[in-house]
């Protein structure tokens, strides 16, 4: 069987932040239509690889391209989903899947945006909820919100940046296996930032897992297993844990001084262009 052609390619990629080497000349490519899992301690770059993907971060050594070409020309590809949603306050769960369309295709006329949003609030289980101000969300319910305004443009690529970290653990399940679903229904490409091994395992086609700062790639870990997972009775699965945990192991601790959480990047945009899904036109950082 043939692989599918590339999404996103990296060549070469060094970044650094304060004269301080972060990514460490990185080279991957990431094939349309899986979901892989970026996977490393906090603060090696995972995030500033991300924003990379995203065309956020543009000044940097080597080559980045998402479709062929550069990131910020294939804004209408992407859509972005943060740790915390940052929904829209005084939208409800419907206006604020709906704003996503609004910021993309201006044009569009409100009750077809309206329509579209109900459509991916309903994918999400929250077709009841629709008329709910976040305020009166759970944790849970205000991040499928967030993860159906990205579903709503459209996008090839969904970037996911440790979206349910904040969750309880049952939550944190739940809403695995209802991305798991939705990216199957939809052949939608995913590229999912976590530190959690047990995380990556279970969801990814593959794993790249990430070095300490400066940052190389250890492993590109192929996981192979059928869906739905169950790590504890997989003998498989519970090997590729091992195998990544030991690769962990091997890692120093960062130098004196020298930050062991963050990347050391700019903050996200504030508002809802950061730290919720935005699928709008990649914002310029630093000019």
């Amino acid at each position: 069987m043939q692989a599918a052609a590339p999404i996103v390619q990296f060549g070469h990629v060094r970044k650094q932040f304060a004269g301080r080497p972060v990514l460490d000349g990185i080279s991957f490519t990431i094939r349309r239509g899986e979901f892989a899992c970026l996977l490393g301690p906090s603060g090696c770059g995972k995030s500033t690889t991300l924003r990379m993907i995203g065309g956020l971060l543009r000044e940097f050594e080597g080559s980045v391209l998402v479709e062929g070409t550069r990131p910020e020309d294939r804004w209408r590809s992407l859509a972005f989903v943060f740790q915390s949603p940052r929904l829209v306050h005084w939208r409800t769960a419907l206006d604020n899947v709906a704003f996503g369309l609004e910021l993309r295709e201006p044009g569009m006329r409100a009750e077809e945006r309206r329509r579209a949003a109900l459509q991916y609030l309903v994918m999400m289980g929250l077709a009841l909820d629709a008329g709910k101000y976040p305020a009166h969300l759970s944790g849970g319910e205000r991040q499928r919100v967030a993860f159906a305004r990205a579903l709503a443009v459209d996008p090839a690529l969904i970037l996911m940046d440790e979206p349910f970290s904040d969750l309880d653990v049952n939550t944190r399940e739940r809403l695995r296996d209802q991305v798991i679903t939705i990216w199957q229904a939809t052949g939608k490409t995913i590229v999912f930032v976590t530190h959690d091994v047990d995380e990556a395992v279970y969801l990814a086609d593959r794993i790249f897992v990430f070095s300490r700062k400066p940052t190389q790639i250890l492993r590109i870990l192929d996981v192979g297993r059928p869906r739905p997972r169950d790590l504890e009775r997989d003998p498989a699965l519970a090997e590729l844990r091992r195998e990544v945990r030991a690769l962990f192991a091997t890692q120093r601790e960062p130098p004196h001084g020298f930050p062991s959480a963050g990347d050391g990047q700019p903050p996200e945009p504030a508002g809802p262009r950061g730290r919720g899904s935005w699928s709008g036109p990649a914002p310029r950082l630093g000019g």
